[in-house]
């Protein structure tokens, strides 16, 4: 896991990779050394997977009670060089981006989604995946479950209009969670069965300005975004579809890691130094 780790940090392939966790072998505390072949291995195996979503929880740790809002967002991480996310959104119909389909091409993607802190930036839900047919809101259900067993205190939640659908607010408001969500150009008020749709759209039609101060929060997603794109300019490396989901989620851990060390300064909190050890 170490080695892994590393090698998502220094954005390094696998060949590297046995070079480098060699080298800083007494600092990385690895025990025994291994081959190229067991790290490129490792990104098949469940049980790291399981340990990735388990630290991701750890890094949840020092933020539990105090975290109470999040957003969402979804991304495209590209396998080829010469793929951009950002330009192939762009090229897009209108209709397409508020429906929440993602791009499409000749070469796949890994699709993420993901929730972040308002407050403290931290990502708590998170989802990646290959298959082209599966939309970015079919995986909220997934990614909102994680954010509230890492966050019972969870009472707001800021969507863009991709998230703009009455089974999203009703299931939110089931949980207590109040949402902030830019409805599509062609919402209506009609409840249709789910009463916390007008309810969270009332404050937007009375009172514009303070709604919309409230939902400007969601540019916290889109600068989390920027600096995972930015920390890993390259393309996904593995080959496998599962190997490919297993490096996103990974560098939403390190990303995560990297914030820690950031809010350690910044906050001058101990929390964030002296995190709470892992149960045993």
């Amino acid at each position: 896991m170490k080695g892994l780790l590393a090698q998502s940090y220094l954005g390094l392939p696998n060949r590297p990779t046995e070079g480098e966790v060699a080298a800083f072998r007494a600092a990385l505390g690895v025990g025994s050394l291994y081959g190229y072949k067991t790290v490129e291995r490792s990104y098949g195996d469940p049980r790291v997977v399981t340990a990735l979503y388990a630290l991701l929880e750890i890094t949840n740790r020092p933020v539990h009670g105090l975290e109470v809002g999040f957003t969402v967002d979804g991304t495209g991480s590209p396998v080829t060089v010469g793929q951009h996310y950002r330009s192939a959104r762009a090229r897009q119909e209108a209709k397409e981006r508020e429906a929440g389909l993602l791009p499409q091409g000749e070469r796949g993607w890994v699709y993420n989604v993901g929730t972040v802190g308002l407050r403290y930036g931290l990502i708590a839900g998170w989802v990646s995946w290959t298959d082209r047919k599966v939309g970015e809101v079919s995986q909220f259900p997934e990614v909102a479950r994680q954010t509230r067993e890492l966050h019972p205190e969870w009472s707001k939640f800021v969507g863009d209009g991709a998230y703009s659908a009455r089974w999203v607010v009703g299931m939110l408001d089931r949980w207590g969670v109040q949402a902030w969500i830019l409805p599509r150009r062609n919402a209506t008020m009609k409840c249709l069965g789910e009463p916390a749709w007008p309810r969270s759209l009332l404050g937007l039609v009375r009172d514009p300005q303070a709604w919309l101060s409230e939902y400007h929060q969601r540019s916290r997603s889109e600068a989390t975004w920027w600096s995972v794109e930015a920390r890993n300019p390259g393309k996904i490396r593995k080959r496998l579809p599962d190997r490919r989901e297993t490096e996103g989620l990974l560098r939403a851990v390190v990303r995560n890691l990297r914030r820690l060390c950031y809010l350690r300064w910044l906050e001058g909190d101990t929390r964030f130094t002296n995190p709470t050890p892992c149960a045993t």
